[in-house]
C-alpha cells in the first residue's frame, strides 16, 4: 500500500511565509548618464585607484581648447549637459523652474537653512580626451570631472580642475605645457582615497620626458583614432520635453505641472538647432567656477544631494 502524501494547507503556507519572508535581491539603482551621446559612453573614463599615466590629447582642428567647460544638472540617479552648454543664449527647463520657484515659492529651494530644498542650477564641469594605455592597447578615453576651484573657502578642487592646472603648467626648459602635440608629456595621476573619507584624493605630476602624440597615435588602432572628434560633438542633447521628466524626479509630477503650465518652456522646440560648445575653461574662468550655481546666492552652499 503506498504512502499518502499530505501537503501543507493554505493556512499553514501563510504562516511559514511570514517566519520565512522572501524578498527580492536589492539592486542599485539604474544611473542615468546623460552627457555623452550613447555612441560615446562606452568611452567614460574614471581614473582607478592607483597610479594611472595619461596622454592628454592636443587641442583638435574646430575646437577652442584641449578641455571645454560644460554646465551639468545633476538629479537624482542621473545627469545631464545644461542646454547652454551647448547653445549660449538657450536656457533650460531647470534654470524656468528655479526662477519660477524662487518668485513663488523660495521656500522649497536648498539653502543653508533648508538643506532638504530642491537643487536645481547646474555645476561647472570640464571634458577633455585622454589617451591612456588599457589591457596592453593605447585607446581614445573622455574623463569628466568637476570644474570647482575651492572657492573663497579654501575647499578641495574638482579632479578637472586639478587636471588642467597640471597639464597647463609650463615646463621650466622647453617652455612647452604638457598637451603640447611635440613636446607634451604623460600626466600621472595617483588616486587614493583616506581611511574614513567618502571622497578621493587626487595626486598629479608631470612626466620629465617629452613624447611626441605621434607616438601614441602610431599604437593606436583605426577605430580609436575615428572615433576622436570636437569634443561639442560627443555632447548629448536633452531636449526639452526631456527635461519636464528629468525635473519631475527632483520636485513631483504635481509641481512639476504647475511650473510648467504657468511658462513658456513647454513651447520650446525639443531639438534645439546645435552650436558650437563655446571655450568657457581657462584660468580666468576657473577661478571663478563654483561646486554647485545653487550656491551663487549667499543664502546658499552644499553640493551634495539630500
Amino acid at each position: 500500500m503506498k504512502s499518502i502524501i499530505q501537503f501543507a494547507s493554505r493556512q499553514e503556507m501563510t504562516a511559514a511565509s511570514r517566519l520565512f519572508p522572501i524578498t527580492k535581491p536589492r539592486t542599485k539603482p539604474a544611473y542615468d548618464d546623460f552627457v555623452l551621446r550613447p555612441e560615446y559612453q562606452s568611452r567614460k573614463f574614471v581614473f582607478p585607484k592607483g597610479q594611472t599615466c595619461i596622454r592628454i590629447l592636443p587641442q583638435l582642428a574646430g575646437s577652442n581648447s584641449w578641455m571645454h567647460g560644460i554646465h551639468l544638472l545633476t538629479h537624482p540617479n542621473g545627469q545631464h549637459v545644461d542646454p547652454k552648454s551647448l547653445q549660449p543664449k538657450s536656457k533650460s527647463v531647470f534654470a524656468a523652474a528655479y526662477s519660477w520657484l524662487r518668485a513663488n515659492k523660495p521656500e522649497l529651494l536648498f539653502s543653508k537653512n533648508n538643506r532638504d530644498g530642491f537643487r536645481l542650477l547646474p555645476s561647472p564641469m570640464g571634458i577633455c580626451w585622454l589617451l591612456v594605455e588599457i589591457d596592453g592597447k593605447m585607446q581614445a578615453k573622455l574623463f569628466y570631472g568637476s570644474a570647482y576651484d575651492g572657492g573663497t573657502t579654501g575647499g578641495n578642487c574638482g579632479v578637472a580642475h586639478q587636471l588642467f592646472k597640471a597639464a597647463s603648467e609650463l615646463d621650466q626648459t622647453s617652455g612647452h605645457d604638457a598637451t603640447h602635440a611635440e613636446h607634451g608629456s604623460q600626466i600621472i595621476i595617483e588616486k587614493t582615497t583616506p581611511h574614513g573619507s567618502k571622497y578621493p584624493n587626487y595626486k598629479m605630476s608631470r612626466n620629465s620626458v617629452e613624447v611626441p602624440i605621434s607616438r601614441y597615435l602610431e599604437r593606436m588602432e583605426e577605430s580609436e583614432i575615428n572615433a576622436i572628434c570636437p569634443l561639442h560633438e560627443v555632447l548629448r542633447r536633452v531636449g526639452p520635453d526631456d527635461e519636464w521628466e528629468l525635473l519631475s524626479n527632483i520636485i513631483g509630477e504635481d509641481l512639476r505641472d504647475e511650473i510648467r503650465n504657468s511658462t513658456a518652456m513647454s513651447k520650446t522646440p525639443l531639438t534645439p538647432k546645435p552650436e558650437p560648445v563655446p571655450h568657457v575653461i581657462d584660468d580666468a574662468k576657473l577661478s571663478d567656477a563654483t561646486p554647485n550655481a545653487d550656491e551663487e546666492s549667499s543664502e546658499m552652499s552644499g553640493d551634495s544631494w539630500h
